[in-house]
């Protein structure tokens, strides 16, 4: 896939989460948010939108529907960068994890 992999600056971030915490939603911040290209399961083109939270956070006690309004403007956010050509597959990850 040749393609230009749209960006997510820190700065992207910031916006989000003073949006968010604005309608009283408290989520942590991210340690990194990554977005690559490849392709899905199927073979078909896609983005794939790693959000990583610092070891200090236990995705256990980060509740999906805690931090999923974070991830899912993230994820639109790419989908529209992209011109909306190609699904974005989200995944949510630990820094302390092996990939």
């Amino acid at each position: 896939m040749s393609v230009e992999v749209p960006k997510i600056t820190p700065d992207d971030i910031r916006l989000v989460l003073q949006e968010l915490a604005a309608k009283g939603e408290k989520i942590p911040e991210p340690q990194s948010v990554k977005v690559e290209a490849g392709e899905d399961h199927e073979g078909d083109s896609a983005y794939f939108l790693t959000v990583t939270f610092g070891e200090q956070h236990k995705l256990g006690s980060i509740r999906w529907m805690r931090i999923s309004p974070l991830v899912h403007r993230l994820s639109r956010k790419v989908f529209l960068s992209a011109g909306g050509q190609h699904p974005v597959i989200s995944r949510v990850r630990r820094l302390a994890e092996k990939v």
